[in-house]
């Protein structure tokens, strides 16, 4: 199993008076190898997005969310040495 850990923070190029909209998220997740190659992922990441500021009308988003994944290789192009 391997771990996978994550931060974001960043400022928005969008402005509203001389309010800066400031995004910020963690994340984790879980990478289960499967037979052969192929692997499942489960990730989980949490964050807001929005307008700092004193003002109550200032849009904030809260938001979770959750994601599944499958990786699925196959050995198409491997050129066999022996029939």
């Amino acid at each position: 199993v391997k771990y996978q850990f994550g931060v974001m923070v960043n400022d928005s190029y969008l402005e509203r008076g001389h309010q800066s909209k400031m995004n910020y998220a963690v994340t984790g997740g879980l990478v289960f190898p499967m037979r052969n190659v192929n692997t499942l992922h489960f990730n989980i990441e949490y964050g807001k997005n929005g307008f700092t500021g004193r003002n109550r009308n200032a849009v904030r988003e809260d938001f979770l969310k959750i994601t599944f994944g499958f990786s699925f290789k196959e050995a198409w192009f491997i050129k066999y040495r022996y029939d």
